[in-house]
C-alpha cells in the first residue's frame, strides 16, 4: 500500500517537472514468480524512474550509507529497499536479493554498482550474474535517458525479459557471473 501511494505521488510530481515517456516491451508475465530489473544508473532519481515504469513493487539493493538516520531508514525499508556494502562481498545482501526473487518479488539492481557520471561504459559487477544464476528468473532490462532541467525529456525504455534459466543450479565461476552481468549490461545499452 505504501509503495503504491509513493509510486502514484512520484509519478504525479515528476510529470509536472519533466516530460516523461515510458516505452515498454515487458508483460505482466515477465514479473510473475519473481524477476530481476536491471537499469543503467546516471542520476540519484534512477530508482524512482524504474519504480514508476514497472507495475509491481521493485525492491532495490541500495548502498548502506543511505540507511543512516531513523526516518530515512524507515522510509527506505517501507519501500522495500535493503542495504548492500559496496566494494565488499556482501553475502547478506545477495541472500536477501535471492530470497526476494525466489518468493516471487522483484529486485532492482544497477549492474555497474554505482552511478556512472562520465557516460563511458563501465564493467558490470559479477553480483548481478550471481543473483541471476541462483534464481533462474528473468531479467528485465531498463534504459533511462534523462535530462536534469525543468521540462527536459526523460525516456524510460523497459525491454523484453531475458531468460537465463539454463544457468540455474549449475556450478559457475566468477568469470561466468561477470559474463552474465555483461550480457545484461549490453541489453541495457542497446536501447
Amino acid at each position: 500500500m505504501f509503495y503504491k501511494m509513493a509510486q502514484v505521488l512520484c509519478t504525479f510530481f515528476l510529470k509536472i517537472y519533466y516530460s516523461i515517456e515510458i516505452q515498454s516491451e515487458s508483460r505482466d508475465s515477465d514479473f510473475a514468480g519473481g524477476a530481476i530489473v536491471c537499469a543503467n544508473h546516471t542520476t540519484s532519481l534512477d530508482p524512482v524512474w524504474v519504480g514508476i515504469s514497472i507495475g509491481p513493487q521493485v525492491c532495490f539493493m541500495a548502498k548502506k550509507e543511505l540507511f543512516h538516520g531513523k526516518i530515512r531508514n524507515y522510509f527506505l525499508q517501507k519501500l522495500g529497499a535493503f542495504p548492500v556494502s559496496r566494494g565488499e562481498n556482501d553475502i547478506k545482501s545477495m541472500k536477501t536479493a535471492i530470497r526476494i526473487v525466489k518468493e516471487g518479488g522483484v529486485v532492482g539492481l544497477f549492474p555497474e554498482g554505482t552511478r556512472n557520471t562520465t557516460g563511458e561504459d563501465m564493467e558490470a559487477k559479477a553480483g548481478v550474474g550471481f543473483i541471476v544464476a541462483k534464481t533462474g528468473r528473468p531479467v528485465v532490462p531498463v534504459t533511462i535517458h534523462s535530462g536534469r532541467r525543468f521540462r527536459s525529456k526523460v525516456l524510460i525504455t523497459v525491454g523484453k525479459a531475458i531468460s537465463f534459466s539454463e544457468y540455474e543450479g549449475r556450478k559457475l565461476t566468477n568469470e561466468d557471473y561477470r559474463a552474465i552481468s555483461g550480457v545484461v549490461m549490453d541489453k541495457i545499452r542497446e536501447n
